[in-house]
């Protein structure tokens, strides 16, 4: 959470009190594919639990909750790759 030592904005810069910054690993695709972006759920696996799209590029992994601080909230991460195949979904984390 936000206001913690470490929480950061995709941008590297310090994420504000009680907002949710989910971060994640960058994923290779097996067949050689490039990952063209990343889908974030949130209280959920189903279509309608996608709430955000991340394009990798200049900094980190991480995405802000625009929904913070309201919660709690579970969350979990998939990579898309240049042909839209989409991985397997990351293990949920929860917050707070």
């Amino acid at each position: 959470l936000g206001g913690m030592s470490g929480c950061n904005e995709p941008d590297g810069s310090q994420a504000s009190d009680s907002v949710t910054v989910v971060r994640w690993d960058e994923s290779t695709d097996p067949d050689g594919d490039a990952v063209l972006f990343y889908r974030i759920y949130r209280d959920g696996t189903s279509y309608g639990n996608r709430v955000g799209v991340f394009f990798p590029g200049a900094g980190d992994l991480a995405w802000t909750d625009p929904d913070s601080p309201h919660g709690p909230h579970t969350y979990r991460v998939s990579a898309v790759d240049d042909k839209y195949a989409e991985s397997a979904l990351s293990d949920l984390v929860s917050f707070p």
